[in-house]
C-alpha cells in the first residue's frame, strides 16, 4: 500500500473542510441573510422606509407628548386598560 503524501493528504484535508463549510452555509443562507437585513434596518437611518409598502392597514406614530406620569395618577378602564390622567405642567 503505498503512503500518501503530505501534499495529498492536506488536499483531502482541505477538500473535507470545504465540503463541511458548504453544508453549513447552505443550511444557514436564508437565517444570515434575515439577520442581515434585521442589523440593516435598525442601524442605518432611513433603512426603516425602503422598499415597497406591503397592502394592509399601516399604523403611523404621528407624534407623542413627553410627560412623566406617577402610580397615582392611573386609573383602571372600563376594559381593564390603565389609563394615565393628564395635567400639563
Amino acid at each position: 500500500m503505498a503512503r500518501i503524501s503530505n501534499d495529498q493528504r492536506l488536499a483531502n484535508l482541505h477538500a473535507e473542510a470545504l465540503a463541511q463549510f458548504d453544508d453549513i452555509q447552505t443550511a444557514l443562507k436564508d437565517e444570515r441573510l434575515q439577520c442581515l437585513q434585521d442589523r440593516r434596518f435598525y442601524s442605518l437611518a432611513g433603512s426603516q422606509w425602503e422598499g415597497p409598502l406591503e397592502p394592509g392597514l399601516h399604523t403611523l406614530v404621528v407624534g407623542e407628548l413627553p410627560m412623566q406620569i406617577n402610580a397615582d395618577s392611573l386609573r383602571a378602564g372600563a376594559h381593564g386598560t390603565a389609563r394615565a390622567l393628564f395635567s400639563p405642567q
